[in-house]
């Protein structure tokens, strides 16, 4: 598949997630959090990774649609850097339930499509 539409699903999955996070944070950070999503905390944090989320994707589409390599390459590289650090960080802290591992997997697989984007070439 061409980088740049992986690009942009990518991207389009960021935007989507990071709004749910933003907009419904409990929902979005049981898998991490367990119980406590609900408490205050837990939604300060998961709206931090909302906007995390939103900002990166909204970057990849703009970098997509612009259509310059090097601009792709860039915010993908960005993008697949903290994705890959949400697996590490979901798999060593904390019990590894099948909701955890299943946004781990998540995690890892958005990690893997946009080092792809980042390393394809011109």
């Amino acid at each position: 598949m061409e980088p740049r539409t992986v690009g942009t699903a990518v991207s389009a999955t960021r935007i989507a997630f990071g709004a749910g996070l933003m907009l419904a944070p409990p929902r979005f950070v049981r898998s991490w959090t367990g119980p406590g999503a609900s408490r205050r905390p837990a939604r300060v944090v998961g709206r931090a990774l909302g906007a995390r989320e939103l900002a990166i994707g909204i970057g990849g589409v703009l970098a997509a649609r612009a259509g310059e390599p090097a601009e792709l390459r860039r915010w993908f590289a960005l993008g697949a850097l903290p994705e890959a650090l949400d697996v590490v960080f979901t798999l060593t802290d904390g019990p590894r339930t099948p909701s955890r591992l299943a946004g781990a997997a998540m995690a890892a697989a958005t990690a893997a499509a946009a080092a792809y984007v980042a390393s394809a070439g011109p």
